[in-house]
């Protein structure tokens, strides 16, 4: 931030109070009140920040910038230092005041005037008066390029760069501001088509968000133009002021220190109060740091700051009740939550996000790796407190559809209503600051709303009436419709009755056609059974003769078996002992051979009768199965003798019991409906009965109002008035003139007459 050397004269206390002692001058001093613009020949205490840097070297690359941050940020003094340093580097610079243009000029003054503070900055001998009135056919903004590339560029020369300074003045012009920013868009869009515009930089500096400035996105130079920030200094940085802060009296670092804890880096706040510090007496110096600045802070901007503050009252005006920015209340909400210590993160393309930052009241700051937003500082914070922020919305409450309303020429569409009324009126109640306006607009609101009140409980009576009439009519057409209904549901019982009496007919009918075909088929099915047994029982006898043959011829040819193999073991033994007993004996050897032969023979027919034993056993064992298998058999044709009869018969019963059940369901649903048939004509019983209780009721009535009659007339013919007047009774008194009897005269009730 800029300081310029201060004067030698002693400075007035805040509070207004006679002013101290004044300290002795350093070399490096503080602006007075803090404001001002560093000087061109650097003198005094300037903090330098990344953001010089920056915007030094895209400039002389020749990159549009822009820096849009709150006031009294340094915006003015670094462009001051930035122009210095590339004027020192032969670019040419031209810096633009557009609050010294104006804002209430036609398109072609304001531009015309902006072409003259250029021509005259970047020293243009050329004349602009003839150069504007030859191409005055062409529109301003048009004249404004032809102006840039003819006599700015020209045909060769060093690069120009122009800065605009305070750019947010195009808020307030009567004509599209758009044009201006097209313009320079194109400018920037036009260096692909020649090298002339090359040579041409804006940089924009002002107090708005983009989005503020441009309202059509597709002509907004802020996509091609890079944005420098702007931040508030640090602690490393705000130690360029201990040098100033060295005649404040005692150590300037814990001075500079308590400062920062109440300013976070503001540079204006920052350097306003380093400034007063300087200029208090010994009376003050005597204190603590801490509980000096605090006393300082609370003379220059908590007493009444956001009056006497230019910074404080900026933020104040923003956030005006007669503003018509819809934002204002989304705004002020998330400044609630700020104050609140919510951390928010950071979103650079959130509106609200850059209006708070814009008014000064939030920053960026770093949580560890997150940026989020924060109150600005603590001055804010106790300044633009919840009770203001309160404030603040309950006058936007009123605000926003106070100016709707006189927007639509104070029509009764706009006006409040209900529950909304009520907070309004109640808010207002005891408010000496309510505005004639904001009166008017409460009054015409209460007025519709009771209009349309009385309107209401108006339509409610009619309705009420309207519905009194129909639930009359309604109540006499379900008289008649009782009775419809009554004489169809009769009918329709009576038929429904015949219907299921001829179901259950028929029901009956086809069980007994049904007992007879199972009857049937049981017959059958005994009959097939009875024979297969005889059958099945005559091969099983003779299985039972098979076996019986088997076992005999298998015993036999055992028994025969074990006979020869007897043998033949006797004569293979004698066949042995001749053997032993020959010796050299020719006749005994022969002997011996003969019994030996014979013994074989034996013993062959031994085995074959063995052989034959086993076959006949073989036979006895088949024989043994086929009689098992016919017995089998046998057991299993008896039993299914008697099963298929039991299932059959057993499906024949539940079938049976099916249809008792449904017939038992039937009748119990006739004896319903003739329950109900019952009802509903001891129902029409009933209503007949009344209908001609009602009917006997008229008949006696008409009766005696014939006979009133015929009583009246014979009274009117036996006596007249001599001079044919009022015909009179036998006591002197008028008759009544013959016309209708009225039912209240004759002795009939009301109701009575109405039936």
């Amino acid at each position: 931030m800029p300081v310029a050397p201060a004067s030698g004269a002693r400075a007035p206390r805040p509070d207004g109070g006679a002013p101290s002692r004044p300290a002795p001058a350093p070399a490096g001093r503080f602006q007075p009140e803090g404001r001002g613009i560093v000087d061109a020949s650097g003198a005094g205490l300037y903090v330098v920040r990344g953001s010089d840097d920056e915007l030094f070297e895209r400039l002389s690359r020749g990159e549009p910038c822009h820096v849009l941050a709150p006031r009294q940020i340094g915006k003015s003094s670094l462009r001051v230092r930035t122009q210095e340093r590339l004027r020192a580097d032969g670019v040419r610079c031209a810096s633009i005041d557009l609050t010294s243009i104006g804002s209430g000029a036609s398109a072609d003054a304001w531009y015309f005037s902006v072409a003259s503070a250029v021509a005259e900055e970047l020293a243009i001998g050329d004349d602009l008066d003839g150069f504007w009135r030859r191409h005055r056919r062409m529109s301003a903004v048009r004249r404004f390029r032809q102006f840039l590339h003819d006599l700015v560029l020209g045909e060769e020369g060093p690069p120009a760069v122009i800065f605009l300074d305070e750019i947010d003045v195009t808020l307030s012009l009567p004509f599209s501001r758009d044009d201006l920013f097209g313009l320079i868009r194109a400018t920037h869009q036009a260096r692909s088509e020649g090298p002339r515009w090359s040579r041409l930089t804006f940089c924009l500096i002002g107090v708005a968000a983009p989005l503020d400035l441009v309202a059509d996105p597709e002509r907004t130079p802020f996509n091609t133009s890079l944005a420098v920030r702007l931040d508030d200094f640090t602690r490393d940085e705000a130690r360029t002021f201990l040098p100033g802060l060295a005649c404040a009296g005692g150590d300037p670092a814990p001075l500079l220190d308590a400062v920062l804890d109440w300013t976070d880096g503001h540079p204006a706040l920052t350097q306003r109060l380093c400034y007063w510090l300087t200029r208090e007496g010994p009376d003050e110096r005597g204190l603590p740091a801490g509980e000096r600045v605090a006393a300082l802070v609370r003379r220059l901007f908590l007493s009444s700051g956001r009056v006497d503050d230019p910074i404080l009252l900026d933020a104040e005006r923003r956030f005006a009740g007669d503003r018509p920015d819809a934002r204002i209340p989304v705004m002020l909400h998330l400044y609630q939550r700020l104050l609140d210590g919510e951390p928010v993160p950071v979103d650079g393309n959130n509106p609200r996000q850059l209006g708070l930052r814009i008014a000064g009241l939030a920053a960026e700051r770093r949580a560890g790796d997150a940026a989020v937003l924060r109150v600005r500082c603590r001055i804010f914070a106790e300044v633009f407190n919840r009770a203001w922020v309160e404030e603040k919305l309950a006058r936007r409450f009123l605000t926003e559809p106070l100016q709707i309303w006189k927007d639509s020429g104070k029509k009764d569409d706009h006006v409040l209503r209900g529950g909304t009324l009520e907070i309004a009126l109640a808010w207002a109640t005891g408010r000496d600051d309510v505005t004639p306006d904001e009166r008017d607009f409460l009054q015409a609101s209460q007025a519709v709303w009771s209009r349309e009140q009385q309107g209401r409980q108006q339509a409610e009576l009619d309705r009420t009436q309207r519905e009194r009439a129909e639930q009359q009519v309604r109540a006499q057409r379900r008289m008649v419709s009782v009775l419809a209904a009554s004489v169809a549901l009769m009918a329709g019982s009576l038929i429904v009755a015949l219907v299921l009496y001829q179901r259950l007919q028929l029901a009956l009918e086809e069980e007994s056609a049904r007992r007879d075909r199972d009857q049937q088929v049981i017959e059958r099915l005994e009959q097939g059974n009875e024979a297969r047994l005889a059958a099945l029982e005559e091969a099983r006898r003779r299985a039972e003769q098979e076996l019986a043959e088997a076992i005999r011829g298998r015993d036999a040819a055992a028994a025969l078996a074990r006979e020869r193999r007897s043998q033949a073991d006797a004569a293979q033994r004698a066949a042995e002992d001749a053997r032993r007993r020959a010796g050299r004996s020719a006749g005994r050897a022969r002997r011996a051979q003969q019994l030996e032969r014979a013994a074989t023979r034996m013993a062959d027919e031994a085995a074959a009768l063995e052989v034959k034993a086993h076959h006949a056993a073989a036979a006895a064992e088949l024989a043994a199965r086929k009689l098992e298998g016919a017995r089998a058999a046998a057991h299993q044709v008896s039993i299914p003798t008697q099963r298929p009869a039991q299932s059959v018969l057993g499906s024949v019963e539940d079938a049976l019991r099916a249809e008792r059940a449904a017939t038992a369901r039937l009748q119990d649903e006739l004896r319903r409906t003739s329950a109900e048939v019952d009802r509903q004509r001891a129902e029409v019983e009933r209503l007949t009965g009344i209908t001609a209780q009602l009917q006997e009721k008229t008949d006696q009535l008409t009766q005696m109002r014939n006979a009133a009659r015929e009583q009246a007339a014979s009274a009117r013919a036996s006596v007249r008035s001599p001079q044919g007047g009022t015909p009179a009774t036998a006591d002197g008194g008028a008759l009544l003139p013959d016309r209708p009897l009225d039912s209240h005269k004759d002795g009939i009730a009301p109701d009575q007459d109405r039936r």
